[in-house]
């Protein structure tokens, strides 16, 4: 239920949003869903790993794994974006989406706002916030 919850939140909402857009974004860029999969099942094991760490080697263990993991990821980040910036240096197109070649920018917007995952999730969303406001 608490790792459940960390997706309702007010707080979590920015980051929640950012995963989601990579990983469309992944998916768009691939057509494959298991490179966004395989991106959520790291992102909950980075989350969880100190937990576990934490439970059976005490709270030192899961400090340690919390900041090699928290720098990880910035490292793995920044790799990332030098690899994107040196293909744009090179003339390979790296932002361009086959599934959205030819439509607009409103467009998009639209698809992503009536997209009924994100309608979904949004009503879910707001109906976790308001029990979590009353619950407290």
């Amino acid at each position: 239920l608490i790792f459940g919850m960390a997706h309702y939140s007010f707080q979590s909402l920015p980051v929640v949003l950012t995963g989601g857009f990579v990983m469309a974004f992944l998916y768009v860029r691939t057509r494959n869903i298991w490179v966004s999969i395989a991106v959520h099942f790291a992102n909950n094991l980075i989350a969880t790993l100190p937990i576990a760490v934490g439970y059976l080697f005490g709270g030192g263990a899961a400090d340690a794994v919390n900041v090699i993991s928290f720098y990880a990821v910035i490292l793995v980040g920044i790799a990332a974006l030098v690899i994107l910036l040196v293909r744009q240096a090179m003339g390979c197109p790296a932002f361009r989406s086959p599934m959205q070649r030819g439509r607009s920018v409103r467009q998009k917007a639209l698809w992503m706002l009536v997209n009924p995952g994100f309608i979904v999730y949004f009503v879910v969303f707001i109906a976790m916030c308001v029990v979590a406001l009353y619950a407290a």
